[in-house]
C-alpha cells in the first residue's frame, strides 16, 4: 500500500493551538479540533480508506459551521428558528442542522426562554409595554407563540408594576395633551397604551387615577 493510503501524521496546527492537522502522504487533508480528531480515533499509520476520508470530510464541515455559527450567536443572542433558518439558508443538510442544534444547547448558547427575558427587559427599559405587545414583539425574534404568552404573562404577573408603568407612561405623554378637551385626552391615552399591548382593565384603570373616566 503506497504511503499516499495512510495518515502519516496527525499534529498542531501552529496557528490555532486547539486545532490538528491531519496530513496523509504529507499533505495536509483535513484541519479540525482536536476533540472531533480524538472522536474519530485519528493517528499516524492509520488506513486512509474512502468510508474515513468522507466521516472526516463531514466532522470537518461540521466544526467549520459550527464554529461559525458560535461566533455568530457571540454578537447577539438568537432563538432556536433564527439559528435553523440561518444553516437551512446555508445548505446545511437536515441531519447536520439538527446535530448542530443540539450541540448549540449543550454549549448554552440556545435558550429561547432565557433570551426572552432578556429581550422583555431591553423593550420595557427603553419605554413600558403590556403583555400583548410583549409576546408579539418575542413573537417576532422566532420565538414559539406559546412560549411569548407564557413570558408575556410572567412579565406582567405583578399587575401593581404593570398598573404602575402604565401609569408613568401614560403621565409623560399626557402633558402635551393637558390643553385638550378630556374626553380627547382619554382616547389618546387609551389608544398610546392599547398599542403598547396594556390590557383594557389597566386602560380603564390609568384613566381612572388621571381623572378621565374608564369609558374612553
Amino acid at each position: 500500500m503506497p504511503d499516499a493510503a495512510f495518515i502519516t501524521a496527525v499534529i498542531p496546527d501552529p496557528r490555532q493551538p486547539r486545532r490538528v492537522l491531519v496530513q496523509v502522504g504529507g499533505r495536509v487533508v483535513a484541519r479540525l479540533s482536536g476533540k472531533l480528531a480524538g472522536q474519530l480515533g485519528l493517528s499516524a499509520g492509520q488506513r486512509w480508506e474512502e468510508d474515513l476520508a468522507r466521516r472526516v470530510g463531514d466532522a470537518v464541515a461540521y466544526d467549520r459551521v459550527l464554529s461559525a455559527t458560535t461566533r455568530w450567536l457571540g454578537r447577539r443572542p438568537r432563538s432556536r428558528a433564527q439559528v435553523q433558518a440561518r444553516l437551512e439558508s446555508r445548505g446545511v443538510a437536515p441531519p447536520m442542522v439538527q446535530r448542530l442544534m443540539q450541540r448549540l444547547e449543550e454549549l448554552g448558547l440556545l435558550d429561547d426562554a432565557a433570551l426572552g427575558r432578556e429581550l422583555i427587559a431591553q423593550i420595557t427599559a427603553r419605554r413600558p409595554a403590556g403583555a400583548a405587545l410583549l409576546a408579539a414583539k418575542l413573537v417576532q425574534r422566532g420565538l414559539s407563540e406559546e412560549l411569548a404568552q407564557r413570558l408575556a404573562c410572567e412579565a406582567g404577573a405583578d399587575p401593581a408594576r404593570t398598573l404602575a408603568q402604565a401609569l408613568a407612561l401614560a403621565r409623560r405623554r399626557q402633558t402635551p395633551w393637558a390643553g385638550l378637551p378630556q374626553a380627547s385626552q382619554a382616547r389618546r391615552l387609551a389608544g398610546l397604551l392599547a398599542r403598547r399591548g396594556f390590557e383594557e382593565d389597566i386602560i380603564h384603570d390609568v384613566l381612572a387615577e388621571l381623572g378621565l373616566g374608564g369609558d374612553a
